[in-house]
């Protein structure tokens, strides 16, 4: 399987915010996470848990740490 492309976004809905990663393609419940109810240190660790629904996510969000993400 080839790297998909993932999609980081920051929206805000009613004073709340929500910081998701999905997998460009790809829909369900296996296709995205919410990086704002883990922080991302725990989204890469919950990704890297289940590398075959979620390890591109766990090296988009590693990649966005190293340029200074810390949401």
């Amino acid at each position: 399987m080839s790297n998909p492309d993932i999609l980081i976004t920051k929206t805000r809905t009613g004073g709340n915010q929500m910081i998701r990663a999905d997998i460009k393609g790809r829909t369900g419940h296996d296709a995205w996470i919410n990086i704002s109810i883990l922080g991302i240190d725990e989204a890469i660790q919950v990704a890297r848990d289940f590398e075959t629904k979620y390890g591109a996510i766990a090296t988009s969000l590693e990649q966005a740490r190293t340029q200074g993400a810390n949401w």
